[in-house]
């Protein structure tokens, strides 16, 4: 997981470099277009899991190893959304079956 936020513990004071910025979501056409063609649940499935992950820094992610760039891989039932992650937001770049995402 990516700096997770996570409740700050009994007295611990909560500091402002411990929170989770919250970032906006960028589709790139190509990750529109597969979105597209997803069905209903899957599109939603997608779609709660990236806002959740933009909000709170809370999901299924790993940064993905041998890369260029830092690219991360957000899983969110059979489908992997591969993004760059920004200070202020999240740039989707793909998103594919777990059959294909690699």
């Amino acid at each position: 997981m990516i700096a997770p936020n996570e409740p700050s513990s009994g007295s611990r004071a909560e500091s402002a470099g411990d929170r989770w910025p919250a970032r906006a979501v960028v589709l790139s056409p190509r990750a529109v277009k597969k979105l597209g063609r997803l069905g209903r649940d899957d599109r939603r499935r997608i779609a709660d899991a990236l806002a959740r992950f933009a909000a709170t820094g809370q999901g299924d992610v790993r940064k993905l190893t041998d890369v260029g760039p830092p690219v991360y891989r957000l899983r969110a039932g059979d489908y992997r959304t591969l993004f760059v992650l920004s200070p202020d937001r999240i740039e989707v770049e793909r998103i594919a079956n777990r059959r294909e995402a690699y």
